[in-house]
């Protein structure tokens, strides 16, 4: 038997700190059309990235990398200091399925509309990691679901805006610019502001 007693004791090994989550992020081809809702309400695009500490190349490069963070600040803000309740909705009606690039893409590729929607859901991650998508089908009812990464951050004029671009999305697959989902269920409360409340349902088509 060896004798522990005059060796050297071995060294102790502290715990790793916890390895720091990577914060979210998404293309800025998700401000696509921000120049023109400004000019519309008579304010300064610019200046609103500015005061957000967002890049001024985002207005003109979709694939400038955002912190997913800021763009929610950037939409409550633009709500907010535009006097613009409905400003998530005015921004997502002119996006569609360009907004998300290469991802939009793959989109327009299968013939069916639930094939489409499952490839956008499989890519998303090229366009942001901050949200997934997923389609489940069951006879003749889908569901489409969105979840953010970041469920704590203020989310009014996100939801709204993530509502309306992934409708614009599914009209755009199934060839009908009109199209509206037969109902909308929020995993968070609803808007407390009624008015907020009606522009996003009159904005979606669909009651919530």
């Amino acid at each position: 038997m060896r004798d522990m007693r005059n060796m050297p004791a071995a060294p102790s090994s502290s715990p790793r700190p916890p390895r720091r989550r990577a914060e979210p992020w998404t293309r800025a081809g998700a401000l696509r059309g921000l120049r023109a809702l400004a000019a519309q309400l008579g304010q300064d695009a610019e200046a609103l990235l500015a005061r957000q500490k967002l890049p001024l190349a985002a207005l003109d490069d979709p694939e400038v990398r955002l912190p997913y963070r800021g763009l929610c600040r950037l939409l409550e803000a633009g709500a907010r200091d535009w006097a613009c309740p409905d400003f998530g909705l005015r921004l997502a009606a002119v996006q569609h399925l360009s907004l998300l690039g290469a991802v939009g893409l793959a989109a327009r590729l299968p013939a069916r509309v639930g094939e489409a929607l499952t490839a956008l859901g499989e890519r998303l991650g090229a366009h942001s990691d901050a949200f997934t998508m997923a389609l489940e089908v069951a006879g003749p009812r889908a569901v489409l679901s969105y979840r953010p990464a970041c469920p704590e951050e203020p989310k009014t004029q996100l939801l709204a805006f993530a509502m309306a671009v992934t409708r614009n999305a599914v009209a755009f697959v199934c060839g009908q610019p009109d199209f509206a989902p037969q109902v909308v269920r929020l995993a968070c409360p609803a808007p407390a502001d009624a008015a907020v409340r009606r522009a996003l349902a009159r904005g979606l088509g669909a009651p919530l």
